[in-house]
């Protein structure tokens, strides 16, 4: 996944609390934990650039041991500062109103590697436990259909606020959730009555 999309939500980032994995992800987990250590093994952290495929499995390795301890995020960005991830210089693109009018100009920023950290464990934690429920969904409880839900706040972004209720087939739904970094978005399973 890539972090370009995460400059809105950055300032946000330095005034959080800690949280559980289950406060974070905003349901139990549990249910389904094999499902996403087992994704997790297999695509946790792709995308995410600067990173060597040794580098991302050894992350692939602390996740799977946070999620099975229940870590805290401030414990997952821990683990995951601990593998020195790099600096990135990011581009920041323009932007422009509907008549072409220039709302903003693009820039160059440069995100710190420990606030990468923290991204990326706020991030893969809601990537991986969204995966996770959709196998799970399929394999154990025969859902064909799920249901976005945006954690609603008034840090909910407006692409989040947008997709909040819509309902998407299982094939449809993976990859959708996180909608951007610092997304904690899920989805719910719609039974068949």
């Amino acid at each position: 996944m890539s972090y370009k999309i995460c400059e809105k939500h950055l300032n946000k980032l330095l005034h959080y609390n800690d949280h559980t994995l289950r406060e974070w992800i905003g349901y139990s987990y549990t249910d389904f934990l094999d499902e996403t250590i087992e994704w997790i093994k297999s695509k946790g952290f792709d995308g995410i650039e600067g990173l060597s495929d040794s580098k991302i499995a050894a992350l692939r390795t602390e996740l799977s041991i946070s999620f099975k301890k229940g870590e805290s995020i401030r414990q997952i960005a821990a683990r995951i500062r601990s593998h020195n991830i790099p600096d990135l210089d990011i581009e920041i693109s323009p932007e422009y109103d509907a008549d072409g009018k220039l709302i903003r100009r693009g820039y160059s920023r440069m995100i710190p590697g420990n606030l990468r950290a923290e991204l990326m464990a706020r991030t893969e934690t809601i990537k991986a436990s969204a995966e996770g429920s959709l196998k799970n969904y399929k394999n154990n409880m025969n859902i064909e259909r799920v249901q976005w839900s945006a954690a609603v706040s008034d840090r909910t972004c407006i692409d989040c606020m947008d997709m909040n209720g819509r309902v998407f087939s299982l094939g449809e739904a993976h990859g959708l959730i996180p909608k951007h970094c610092l997304c904690r978005c899920c989805f719910l399973p719609i039974t068949s009555d």
